[in-house]
């Protein structure tokens, strides 16, 4: 069923106590329908990647992707976000952008944001910014009555953004059609996620979903490796895992000396995708769980201190 609004975002979106919910009430009490595609952790080019397992079936996705500052340098931020309009105008909506500030650029005349900006006026795709109201808030002092961490809202910052967000929405009805909007990478390749179970056919999987977006992934327990053999025309850019409670270290094996990778942090918590290197490789990569829970106080809840249990999602390449 398609949706009039598709939001899709990052942690600001994810969070339970982020703006989609208050915005959502509002939207829903006057008969406009919405959803979410939420994916904190990522960048916006690892949303490219794992964009062409998102439905866009709704009349306007709103993107949400200001907020990551971590930056591909062999990749301009135009291709980035070429990536995301072209799969979200091929599905027949208009593409959005809802920008959101972060902790250490909240200024009126940011450069991502500007850049933003001049990607949607190129193409014509509507365009808002908080970044101009952000700033002004910053310089009255009272910027921790609406961010709780100088990027995630607190309940007034979520009601903030809720009504900037529906307020960009009132000046879209304006809006008609599709751009039609096509993008054609100068190399031919796109970004894509090779999912392990196009990898490894006869290994059992399961799902894991996170509010919009699911994915098959495969358990290694402690002490146990898997090997992945990817086609070698494929140059992974990063490994998709699951981080959580059971989680901990990987030692990765390419086409030189073992590494050892983290798959666990202070939010281990609760269960979401990751993005972590993968060594250099010839297509085959050896992945193995290593024993023991790293160091690391978790914000939440007591730690779990039993055996290890790794899983992987897929790899990031282009093809």
């Amino acid at each position: 069923m398609t949706v009039d609004y598709l939001f899709v975002g990052f942690s600001v979106t994810e969070q339970g106590e982020g703006y989609f919910p208050a915005a959502r009430k509002r939207l829903e009490e006057r008969g406009d329908s919405c959803d979410v595609v939420s994916i904190g952790g990522a960048t916006f080019q690892e949303l490219a990647h794992l964009s062409e397992l998102i439905n866009f079936d709704a009349k306007y996705v709103i993107f949400e992707v200001s907020t990551c500052r971590r930056l591909n340098k062999e990749r301009s931020v135009e291709d980035y976000l070429s990536f995301l309009c072209h799969r979200a105008a091929r599905a027949g909506a208009i593409p959005c952008f809802f920008n959101i500030p972060r902790s250490g650029y909240i200024k009126p005349d940011d450069d991502l944001d500007y850049k933003f900006w001049n990607f949607a006026r190129k193409h014509g795709f509507p365009y808002y910014s908080m970044y101009q109201e952000m700033s002004r808030i910053d310089r009255l002092g009272v910027l921790s009555t609406y961010l709780r961490d100088g990027t995630h809202t607190t309940a007034t910052g979520s009601e903030l953004y809720a009504d900037h967000a529906v307020k960009f929405i009132d000046g879209l009805r304006n809006t008609y059609g599709c751009s039609g909007f096509e993008f054609h990478p100068v190399d031919g390749k796109w970004p894509v996620i090779i999912e392990v179970n196009d990898i490894l056919l006869d290994v059992e999987v399961e799902s894991f979903s996170r509010k919009g977006l699911s994915l098959p992934v495969i358990s290694i327990p402690e002490g146990n490796a898997v090997d992945f053999r990817i086609p070698r025309d494929c140059a992974i850019e990063s490994i998709a895992v699951i981080l959580g409670p059971k989680t901990g270290d990987f030692e990765i094996r390419g086409h030189s000396e073992p590494e050892v990778i983290r798959a666990y942090d202070k939010d281990c918590h609760y269960r979401r995708i990751a993005f972590i290197r993968c060594p250099p490789n010839d297509g085959l990569i050896s992945i193995r769980q290593l024993q023991g829970r790293p160091d690391i106080e978790l914000t939440k809840q007591n730690p779990d201190h039993g055996p290890r249990l790794g899983q992987v999602a897929g790899f990031l390449t282009f093809q």
